[in-house]
C-alpha cells in the first residue's frame, strides 16, 4: 500500500501539468455576442492608462487605497499563499509596472520586487452599448523574492485583468466599473509557478483579488463560477482551531445547500458569510486574523 501511494505521488507530481499561464493568457472570444465586432486596443489603452491603482488595490475599492493580500493556491497540494502588492509604479516604459510587495506561505514570509508587463487589450462587443463591452487584458510577471529569506524564489506566469468600461472607448476618459462580476472567475488572476531558488522543480501558483482564477484547481470550482473550496484544504486555508473547525464542518454538512451540489461533496461557499470566512472582502475575514502584510 505504501509503495502504491508512494507511486502515484510520483506520478503526480511528474506527469500532472503545473504551469497554467498559457491556457489563462490566451484571449478567447467567449465574449462575443453573436457576430459582434472584437478589436485589439493596445496602442491606444497601454499606452494612454496608468493601471498602477488596478493592479495594486482591491476591487471595487482601489480608488480608496484600499490594499489587502490576494489569496492563492500553491503546489498540488493546494497549500494557502498570500501576495501583498505595497506598492506598483509606471515605468519608463508605458506598458511595464515595477512591483514590491510581500507573499506568506504557511506563516513564511518573503520579500519580493519585480516587474508586470502588459502586453495586449481587446474590447469585445465594441458596437453594443457600453454595458456590454468588456475589455481583456494580458500581460506577464516576474517576481524575485528577497534570496537571502528562507523559503525565497521566483514567481513567473501569466496575467489577465477582466474589466467592465463605463463610457465608450471612444471617449477621452477612460474608467472602468470594477465592482462588476465576471463569471470567469477572477478580475485580476495570476496563473503560473514558483521556483525556489537552486532549486529545479517547479510548483503551481494560482492567485487573485476576490475571486482567483480557480478553473486550474478542481478542488476550488464546481464549474459554474461558483467560489467554493473543498472542505478537505478549508481547515488549513483559513487555519481554525480544532473547535471552531469542528462547529463550522458540521454546520455545513447540515447546510441545506449541499443540496444543490453533485454528489453533495463537502464544498464551502466562499462568498456566503455565514461561515466567518471569505477569499477577499475585508468585512467577512477571520476577526483577528494577523495583518502580517503591513509590518516592516
Amino acid at each position: 500500500m505504501k509503495l502504491t501511494i508512494a507511486f502515484l505521488f510520483f506520478f503526480e507530481c511528474a506527469y500532472a501539468q503545473i504551469d497554467f499561464s498559457k491556457e489563462w493568457a490566451a484571449i478567447e472570444h467567449e465574449y462575443v455576442d453573436g457576430n459582434d465586432s472584437v478589436k485589439e486596443i493596445s496602442s491606444f489603452l497601454l499606452e494612454d492608462y496608468d493601471f498602477s491603482s488596478i493592479l495594486q488595490y482591491d476591487y471595487p475599492s482601489y480608488d480608496q487605497q484600499l490594499s489587502l493580500p490576494m489569496n492563492g493556491i500553491f503546489g498540488i497540494r493546494n497549500e494557502k499563499i498570500e501576495i501583498f502588492f505595497s506598492e506598483v509604479n509606471r515605468s519608463k516604459n508605458p506598458r511595464e509596472y515595477e512591483v514590491k510587495g510581500k507573499s506568506n506561505l504557511k506563516g513564511t514570509i518573503c520579500n519580493f520586487s519585480g516587474k508586470i508587463t502588459l502586453n495586449k487589450a481587446v474590447i469585445y462587443n465594441k458596437n453594443k452599448e457600453v454595458e456590454y463591452q468588456r475589455i481583456v487584458v494580458i500581460g506577464t510577471y516576474n517576481l524575485k523574492e528577497d534570496r537571502s529569506q528562507k523559503g525565497s524564489g521566483i514567481f513567473k506566469g501569466g496575467l489577465k485583468l477582466v474589466l467592465f468600461p463605463t463610457q465608450r472607448m471612444d471617449s477621452q476618459k477612460i474608467s472602468f466599473n470594477l465592482g462588476a462580476d465576471v463569471e470567469e472567475g477572477a478580475i485580476k488572476g495570476f496563473v503560473g509557478t514558483w521556483k525556489g531558488y537552486g532549486k529545479e522543480n517547479l510548483k503551481k501558483c494560482i492567485f487573485g483579488f476576490y475571486r482567483f482564477p480557480y478553473e486550474y484547481a478542481p478542488h476550488f470550482d464546481l464549474g459554474a463560477g461558483e467560489q467554493v473550496i473543498h472542505l478537505k484544504y478549508a481547515k488549513t486555508w483559513f487555519d481554525y482551531s480544532e473547535k471552531e473547525w469542528e462547529a463550522i464542518y458540521h454546520r455545513v454538512r447540515k447546510d441545506k445547500d449541499l443540496d444543490s451540489i453533485p454528489n453533495k461533496d463537502p464544498y464551502i461557499y466562499l462568498f456566503y458569510d455565514k461561515y466567518g470566512i471569505h477569499t477577499g472582502e475585508p468585512t467577512f475575514r477571520k476577526k483577528g486574523k494577523d495583518k502580517w502584510y503591513l509590518k516592516k
